[in-house]
């Protein structure tokens, strides 16, 4: 599951079009780096797979590093409690999120802000190591200030010009 997971983020994360006709900005929920620091790092943590399989599964997302640039200019981090990513999680009421436990939201919240909250995350790429800005976000609140902390962003993405 974690390797199918690093595939689907780093297909996800490929560009559709040529550089030339490409975006100005391009955004992705999650990337083979989120995949990697939190999901396959969690696994491999917590005895879902083996050190085999952590070290098959490293070669994978090292080769993708080294053969494809998938680095951001920007790392957003979408800032929010596990309590009210637990509130929202029932309020939706998907079936796929039923019975998730609670320690599993507090466990990932605390990795994202281990490897997010300094501010800036240090990512492979072909050549080597590069860091990026992390602009963090709280988004913990209502509807009305979770729309203002958007349109702060927006100065971070000047228009394209017509």
């Amino acid at each position: 599951r974690v390797l199918s997971t690093m595939v689907d983020a780093f297909v996800g994360s490929a560009p559709l079009r040529s550089e030339r006709n490409a975006p100005r900005v391009r955004c992705v929920e999650r990337s083979p780096h989120t995949t990697w620091e939190i999901f396959t790092r969690r696994a491999a943590d917590s005895g879902h797979i083996s050190a085999a399989e952590f070290c098959v599964l490293e070669g994978t997302y090292r080769t993708f590093c080294r053969h494809v640039n998938l680095i951001p200019d920007l790392v957003v981090y979408l800032r929010t409690s596990p309590e009210e990513s637990c509130r929202r999680m029932e309020q939706r009421g998907r079936v796929e999120e039923r019975g998730m436990p609670f320690s599993l939201l507090q466990d990932l919240h605390a990795r994202h802000e281990r490897w997010l909250s300094d501010g800036v995350v240090v990512l492979p790429r072909p050549w080597g190591e590069v860091a990026r800005p992390v602009r963090m976000v709280d988004v913990s609140g209502n509807l009305a200030s979770l729309v203002a902390a958007c349109a702060d962003l927006q100065e971070l993405f000047p228009a394209t010009p017509t």
